[in-house]
C-alpha cells in the first residue's frame, strides 16, 4: 500500500468517527504521511485540526498540529511561516519536555534556514538537534543531524569536516539499515572525495552509491552516476 492509499484508508477512518481524540490522531496521521511525499494536500485539513486542538487543549497534539503547520508552509516556500510555527511547537515541545520531538523541530528549522542559504542559522540549528539527540540517545537524529551539517560543511569548503560529519550519518545509517540516508551518505562522501582531487576514494564510494541503489530499486537513482 503507498502512501496515497495509506491516506485515503486514514480518511475513511476519519469520516467514520466521532471521539475528538481520536479524530485528532487520524488527522495527525494523515498530514505526516502527506508530509512524508512533502505534499501540500493536507493544508485543507488544518482548520479541523485547529479547532479540535482549541477543544481538547491537549498540549501534545497541539504542538504536533503546528510542527505539520510549519511542514505544510515550508513545503510551499513559506519560510516566516514555517518558522513562526515552528517556535511555537518548540516553546510547547520545551515546556512537554519531550526532547526527540525537539530535536524533530530543530533539524527541521535547520532545514528551512539551509533552503534560504542561511547557513549559520541552520547550523546553530542542526547543533541543537545534534545535542538533544546525543542526550536522549536517538541514532536516526544523529545521523541524520549530522548528515545535514556535513552538507553545509562542504558548501562552506571545510572538506574534513564535511568528511567527518558524513561518516558520522553513514555509521548511523548503517546501524539502522536506512538505506535512503546510506544512499545520500555515499552520495556525498564521493562528492567531497571528487572535491579534494582524491579520485580512487571517490570512485569507491560513487560505487557504494550505485550498489546500494540498485538493491535499493532505485535505478533512475543509480542511472544518474552516469548521466
Amino acid at each position: 500500500m503507498n502512501a496515497i492509499e495509506q491516506i485515503e484508508q486514514l480518511k475513511e477512518e476519519l469520516s467514520r468517527t466521532t471521539n475528538k481524540q481520536k479524530q485528532a490522531g487520524l488527522l495527525l496521521d494523515i498530514l505526516g504521511k502527506y508530509e512524508d511525499i512533502q505534499s501540500t494536500a493536507g493544508e485543507s485539513l488544518l482548520p479541523q485540526l485547529a479547532a479540535i486542538c482549541a477543544e481538547l487543549n491537549d498540549q501534545t497534539i497541539t504542538a504536533r498540529y503546528h510542527f505539520l503547520k510549519s511542514c505544510v508552509s515550508g513545503n510551499k516556500n513559506e519560510f516566516a511561516e514555517a518558522l513562526d510555527e515552528l517556535d511555537i511547537a518548540i516553546q510547547l515541545y520545551t515546556d512537554l519536555g519531550l526532547k526527540q520531538q525537539l530535536a524533530e523541530c530543530y533539524n527541521s528549522s535547520g532545514a528551512l534556514y539551509m533552503r534560504q542559504n542561511l547557513n549559520v542559522e541552520a547550523l546553530t540549528s542542526y547543533l541543537k538537534a545534534l545535542k538533544l539527540a546525543e542526550e536522549i540517545g536517538d541514532e536516526r537524529m544523529i545521523g541524520l543531524a549530522s548528515f545535514n551539517m556535513g552538507i553545509i560543511s562542504h558548501a562552506q569548503g571545510n572538506s574534513d569536516e564535511a568528511l567527518a560529519r558524513f561518516e558520522k550519518g553513514r555509521l548511523m545509517a548503517e546501524k539502522l539499515s536506512l538505506k535512503s540516508m546510506l544512499i545520500s551518505c555515499f552520495q556525498n562522501i564521493g562528492a567531497v572525495y571528487v572535491a579534494k582531487n582524491m579520485m580512487d576514494e571517490g570512485r569507491e564510494s560513487y560505487l557504494n552509491w550505485l550498489d546500494i541503489s540498485i538493491s535499493f530499486g532505485n535505478f533512475w537513482l543509480a542511472s544518474s552516476l552516469y548521466s
